[in-house]
């Protein structure tokens, strides 16, 4: 008789399979929008509705995703929602969805998309290493290292056996500012706070605007749109590509020249 596999079980196993499949090893993800390059789907890092966190949305007629991701003053817990999303785009939640796609917190999508992101972002076997004989300087180390939230990370070192139940009841309350400044490390805190709170673009996205503004398909005021900027500065950027465009092609046909030059030389 075959048991099907807990919400937790296959986010977990969800999480280390994309860690094998991609190389990734038990290293931090430093640069997490690096893994959106991954994925047949589109992020971008706007400024949402208070209390939204993030929101995805599906074109039924193409298939065609894309994740809107929430500014926000909480570095560490942006990272888990991306981590978050990536898990319901793997787990082909957002697929099934309509048109939009919401987070329900009791669904046991919820479940797994919570533990693959915890999993992906804090892999529990790579932190018997960081265990001191001071908690709080190991759950420091392991916030710092990963740059996940103190309740994430917690709940990873008692998953890896470090910590017990009743430790990480008591870290529930600590924030990542307060272990950054006791432990010396808040301007790497601050500088990735400082980038949450910036609106980012889908490179995808834009580089297809560009493109298809460049055929004359699209309007400039749908390339602003889609990098988030004035048409002062998408009207700047299209006029540097045209012109990269041009000397790319120059130097092709300079090069093409030349080889036509150096064959005809024997004749």
């Amino acid at each position: 008789m075959t048991h099907q596999k807990s919400p937790s079980k296959q986010g977990a196993d969800l999480a280390q399979q994309f860690r094998e499949q991609h190389s990734l090893g038990k290293e931090p993800i430093h640069d997490i929008t690096s893994l959106l390059r991954l994925l047949p789907a589109d992020f971008m890092v706007l400024e949402l509705p208070q209390n939204l966190d993030a929101l995805a949305l599906r074109d039924p007629s193409t298939d065609a995703v894309i994740v809107g991701i929430g500014t926000s003053s909480s570095p560490y817990r942006q990272r888990l929602t991306i981590a978050h999303e990536i898990g319901h785009i793997l787990s082909g939640d957002i697929s099934k969805s309509s048109q939009s796609f919401v987070c329900e917190k009791s669904a046991p999508e919820e479940t797994r998309a919570n533990t693959f992101a915890r999993c992906l972002l804090c892999p529990a076997d790579a932190l018997p290493p960081f265990q001191s004989s001071d908690p709080l300087e190991t759950l420091s180390a392991v916030v710092r290292h990963f740059q996940v939230s103190p309740a994430v990370a917690a709940y990873q070192l008692e998953y890896a056996g470090i910590f017990t139940a009743e430790q990480v009841q008591d870290f529930q309350k600590i924030q990542a500012p307060a272990l950054a400044s006791k432990f010396g490390w808040k301007s790497s805190y601050d500088r990735a706070r400082a980038i949450s709170q910036l609106s980012q673009s889908s490179e995808r996205l834009v580089a297809d605007a560009y493109a298809a503004y460049a055929n004359g398909q699209v309007s400039l005021a749908t390339v602003a749109f889609a990098e988030q900027v004035s048409l002062e500065e998408a009207s700047a950027s299209a006029e540097g590509a045209r012109a990269l465009q041009a000397l790319t092609t120059d130097t092709n046909a300079d090069i093409f020249a030349d080889l036509d030059s150096f064959f005809s030389d024997g004749d």
